[in-house]
């Protein structure tokens, strides 16, 4: 492979990192830092999703009604992220290190705000289809898929009171694991056999972080979390059932 096309591999890559970050804080925002792999899906194309729909009890009728509305959100999220732009990655690589950060951060800005802005505006179409109830447990599920990455959003760290020093933690062992995944997905690896340690190293980091929280925060975060919900049955929305958890 030419380096020019290595290197736009790379950023694409470092952007994902990016977009992975950034979205867990749609809904959360003011968090203080994010790990890799896991970019929470919305309420929408989650209840899209066949083992979602068994486990909130969805009737059919129901279900007929979500299918249509989640094409109207990925239309809508697809014009949003249009409107944000794109990157020129082949641009990026003579930049500074710091210019380059500067822009990948500004342009995962965007992204998110777009993102943010579709969420609210189908979360409520949602919940006049499925219900109040079902909407609590879809965001129990989102929790879940996130693993550890959600201690770093502002309001499930406002909740379970995380102290500044849990806080420094959390991030430190988030940058860590960015570093060991992202170092899975060089070119030439086996894709398959990747995202199976991706979800080995998930599982690793998610236990390492809640052994910094204390037996209260435990209990509080198994709260927001619900009853257990198999988050392997997800689709990733590339086609694939994700590995996490």
């Amino acid at each position: 492979m030419r380096m020019s096309q290595r290197w736009v591999m790379l950023c694409s890559l470092a952007l994902v990192v990016a977009l992975t970050a950034s979205a867990a804080a749609q809904q959360r925002r003011g968090g203080f830092g994010f790990g890799f792999g896991r970019a929470p899906q919305g309420l929408v194309s989650l209840a899209a999703q066949e083992p979602v729909q068994k486990d909130l009890g969805l009737s059919a009728d129901v279900v007929g009604k979500i299918s249509p509305l989640n094409d109207e959100y990925r239309a809508a999220i697809q014009k949003e992220m249009q409107a944000a732009g794109t990157l020129d990655f082949q641009g990026l690589r003579d930049l500074p290190e710091a210019e380059r950060a500067a822009k990948l951060a500004e342009y995962t800005k965007k992204t998110t705000e777009a993102s943010a802005k579709v969420n609210t505006e189908y979360t409520p179409k949602l919940q006049a289809i499925v219900g109040a109830d079902s909407i609590k447990r879809l965001k129990q599920i989102q929790i879940q898929a996130q693993g550890s990455e959600v201690l770093a959003t502002a309001d499930v760290a406002a909740e379970l009171k995380l102290t500044d020093d849990q806080k420094k933690k959390l991030a430190d062992l988030a940058t860590e694991y960015t570093a060991k995944q992202r170092e899975l997905f060089n070119p030439g690896t086996d894709q398959q056999e990747a995202r199976a340690k991706r979800a080995e190293l998930n599982k690793e980091r998610d236990t390492k972080a809640e052994a910094l929280l204390t037996a209260e925060q435990k209990s509080k975060y198994t709260a927001l979390k619900g009853p257990a919900f198999d988050v392997s049955t997800l689709s990733t929305g590339r086609g694939r059932r994700g590995n996490n958890n």
